[in-house]
């Protein structure tokens, strides 16, 4: 009923009743009426007072069959954990709110409310701000295509090489400070908070480094040398980010099932500190060099700017 008066049911200025070639097709699925004519664009006559009422009559019935089905399954015991409406189209926020107050009514608050259209984030986040009743999000379209970034830059650059026996660290030159690169073999550190778990800095570290926990950790950056911080010593873990994949050629690596990696997806995201997961101006994640990393890409890069023109 609400569908047809507050979204399909347009009244031009003079007041006669108009419905769209799109409003008909839904209203014809949901009442099991052909729409081959609307499919092929041949003209549809429009609706005159007499037939929209009936139209909404008739919705309101299919609305009363649907909340009767589902207090029989209920009856029966053959109900659903997980039951209720898909809304894909029209105001969410508003229809969601509506459904949900019929189905509390009927006995049915815990009525799954679902909702598709077109979803990202960020319609998400407003629906979430109007207070709509949804409590199951469809997201196809903008997951699957990454529409805010379909593609993702990605080079190679050759961190050393060897001569002979021994590897000696390289550096790509560039006038453009952000594509010179960090020479050697690294690793990754990733900085934990002990008490909440939550991730407190990333660190580039050359091969063979390590952090002690026992000790306290002082975090400065490249960029910004003059601030810097300190992680008291026991108050934080280390765990060792990159893993070999394939060594002199031969494969190391177990994959995960999928199911780990949804499993280890999540499990990431809940360590990020709601400052980093907020849509607008979000937080950086604090990533720095480690001091013998900077030190060996200082005296590297001194080197090379004698030849670099």
């Amino acid at each position: 009923r609400c569908l047809i008066k507050k979204d399909y049911l347009k009244l031009a200025e003079e007041g006669e009743p108009v419905l769209s070639r799109t409003d008909l097709v839904i209203i014809c699925n949901v009442l099991d009426i052909s729409s081959v004519a609307l499919m092929e664009g041949r003209i549809v006559r429009k609706p005159d007072a007499r037939e929209l009422e009936d139209l909404i009559e008739r919705l309101s019935q299919k609305a009363d069959e649907l909340q009767e089905s589902i207090r029989e399954m209920k009856e029966a015991g053959t109900l659903p954990s997980f039951y209720g409406i898909r809304l894909d189209s029209g105001d969410l926020a508003y229809l969601s709110k509506e459904a949900h107050k019929m189905f509390a009514a009927a006995g049915f608050p815990d009525a799954v409310i679902a909702a598709s259209n077109d979803l990202d984030e960020n319609l998400i986040a407003e629906l979430k701000l109007q207070g709509c009743a949804i409590s199951s999000w469809g997201v196809g379209t903008n997951l699957i295509t990454a529409k805010d970034s379909p593609s993702m830059g990605g080079v190679f650059k050759m961190a050393g090489q060897y001569e002979g026996d021994k590897f000696i660290p390289k550096i790509k030159m560039s006038d453009n400070a952000e594509k010179i690169s960090n020479p050697g073999r690294k690793n990754v550190l990733r900085i934990y908070d002990k008490t909440t778990g939550k991730m407190k800095a990333d660190i580039i570290i050359l091969e063979g480094e390590t952090i002690d926990p026992s000790k306290d950790l002082r975090l400065s950056s490249d960029k910004t040398p003059w601030r810097s911080r300190i992680i008291p010593a026991g108050s934080f873990t280390v765990r060792t980010m990159l893993q070999p994949v394939f060594v002199k050629g031969e494969l190391v690596y177990t994959p995960p099932t999928l199911k780990d990696i949804m499993a280890y997806a999540d499990q990431e995201i809940d360590t990020l500190w709601p400052e980093y997961k907020r849509l607008v101006n979000p937080e950086t994640m604090w990533v720095q060099r480690s001091t013998r990393l900077s030190e060996l890409r200082h005296q590297i890069l001194t080197e090379e700017a004698a030849h670099f023109q």
